[in-house]
């Protein structure tokens, strides 16, 4: 295998385990894969957003993590309670938005804005709740759509080149766009490769 700074590393087997999107420029020269990147090409992406927030109260979350409907908001996860231990920045709270076309495209103080009014339109005690410290984390291609007919378009693990497999959500599974999914598809590269004579 040679790197981007010309090292040559001697390798009896690759498992290529990045995002979709980077698959292509990865196998750019590499006989007989022509046919992976093109089934990258066609995955769509979709964004997700993370914003971490400190504050400076809790906000009265039942569980360690809950579902919003209808939010700006899909997840909170009470990352405090879920620590046990408080932080003297303030009370964690890890935020997650799927598909997020909306607020991808916002500057971090309108993103944190609009996650602190989906929570005070849920939680009566985050209504007086002061943002400590707070973190946007944009993922403009976090993950890809599943779409009807994605399944059809999803490679598979072991490629036609001996000594290399392919790992990912992305790739062929039992799971749509999700960590199990991932680990499922790790799991089926190692498998792939352990079959080379």
């Amino acid at each position: 295998m040679t790197m981007a700074d010309g090292e040559l590393i001697p390798a009896d087997a690759v498992i290529v385990a990045v995002p979709a999107w980077d698959v292509g420029g990865l196998l750019e020269h590499v006989p007989g894969t022509e046919k992976i990147a093109a089934a990258t090409q066609k995955l769509v992406p979709i964004p997700i957003m993370s914003v971490n927030l400190y504050l400076d109260r809790p906000i009265g979350t039942t569980h360690p993590w809950e579902t919003l409907l209808e939010s700006d908001v899909h997840w909170v996860f009470d990352r405090t309670v879920m620590h046990g231990k408080r932080s003297s920045a303030g009370h964690l709270y890890a935020l997650t938005t799927c598909a997020s076309y909306d607020l991808i495209e916002l500057r971090a103080p309108e993103v944190i804005e609009r996650c602190m009014a989906s929570l005070r339109s849920i939680y009566p005690l985050a209504e007086d709740a002061r943002v400590v410290h707070a973190h946007v984390v944009p993922w403009r291609k976090a993950t890809f759509s599943s779409r009807p007919g994605t399944g059809t378009i999803r490679p598979d693990q072991r490629t036609a080149v001996e000594g290399l497999a392919l790992a990912g959500d992305w790739t062929r599974n039992d799971w749509p766009t999700t960590m199990e999914g991932a680990a499922q598809s790790a799991a089926r590269a190692v498998d792939a490769l352990r079959t080379i004579s």
